[in-house]
């Protein structure tokens, strides 16, 4: 069964995109059980995973959703 997901992150600015795009970079060279695309929209960055199961589709999911919780984490933490 394939399977896909998107995730859609809102940033407050060019440069703050920039830096969450070179922090998430790591995540795209996994290309075993699924395959991820990051692309940047203005302001906002999409994350597009697809997978042949459920399974896999989740562990990329919450891969990228842990980075982005750190850096969500990070960004609080400076303001």
């Amino acid at each position: 069964m394939k399977t896909s997901a998107e995730i859609r992150v809102l940033l407050k600015n060019k440069e703050q995109v920039e830096a969450v795009l070179r922090a998430l970079a790591h995540e795209e060279d996994f290309k075993k059980r699924s395959i991820s695309n990051i692309i940047k929209n203005g302001n906002e960055i999409v994350i597009k995973v697809e997978s042949e199961d459920v399974v896999s589709l989740r562990a990329s999911l919450n891969a990228y959703l842990r980075d982005i919780q750190v850096i969500e984490g990070i960004e609080k933490e400076l303001d």
